[in-house]
């Protein structure tokens, strides 16, 4: 054979054996986002885990409570683990929040999804198999890190993005994507990111509609960074219009 001739042809060899392979692993993965969703154990297990925090937030833990709430964070992982594979938006409504995971005892923390917000990448290969359980693989990378990345609502139609404000959680190499630019925070959440720089030219003023903020401003974080608004209902119409503006083809297309 021609050695020309040699090397694109093992490229492509070594690509499909790859993609059929990842395909393969697809068809096999096991539990879909409707078993998930049917679990007659899920808000058993979520619930266990609540009542086990609530009654435990001091500071100092007994060993065997530790245990045990160990013991109850093993389970919700693999019940969260399931939902960001499958379904990403229902793992990003139980996910904890900023605070929550701050707050959490250094032991229990590898047991649970933690937070993003920051600029990164999302790539995206389509994948050209009818039959296979997944239109494409997405991919997060942050920092240089990667992870495997599940992507719901807008994000279904989107090419990949470079350079984007992108939010959600990780766990295990998987991360769930949420599907809006600007993430609303409790006052918690607010309070526990409060280190992280302002986005507002005028601390003063709506970010987004100019207009003096009042007495109960919302916090909303995108990019890594902290924006005031007047209240939800500007953040919505925001999200909203960086939506649109992100449905702009090319990988530098849309929010930035």
């Amino acid at each position: 054979m021609n050695r020309r001739l040699a090397l694109p042809l093992l490229l492509l060899l070594l690509i499909a054996l790859y993609v059929t392979g990842f395909l393969g692993s697809e068809k096999a993965r096991g539990p879909t986002a409707e078993d998930w969703k049917c679990r007659p154990d899920a808000s058993v297990v979520l619930r266990d885990f609540h009542d086990w925090r609530e009654a435990h937030r001091s500071a100092t833990i007994a060993p065997e409570d530790l245990a045990k709430g160990i013991e109850l964070a093993a389970a919700r992982k693999q019940l969260m683990a399931g939902w960001i594979a499958t379904d990403p938006a229902m793992a990003l409504e139980n996910a904890v929040s900023w605070s929550e995971y701050e707050a959490l005892p250094a032991e229990m923390k590898p047991y649970f999804e933690q937070p993003f917000n920051t600029v990164g990448s999302l790539r995206v290969l389509p994948i050209c198999d009818p039959s296979a359980h997944s239109d494409a693989l997405r991919v997060l990378e942050i920092d240089g890190k990667s992870w495997d990345a599940s992507v719901f609502g807008r994000r279904l139609g989107h090419s990949t993005k470079e350079s984007a404000p992108l939010a959600g959680i990780t766990l295990d190499g998987r991360a769930a994507v949420s599907d809006v630019v600007f993430e609303i925070l409790t006052p918690a959440d607010a309070k526990a990111l409060a280190r992280l720089p302002l986005g507002n030219r005028d601390a003063r003023r709506d970010f987004a509609t100019g207009r003096p903020l009042g007495e109960q401003p919302v916090t909303a974080l995108a990019g890594g960074r902290r924006y005031l608004f007047e209240n939800t209902e500007t953040i919505a119409a925001a999200n909203e219009k960086l939506a649109q503006f992100d449905e702009t083809p090319g990988p530098h297309g849309g929010s930035r």
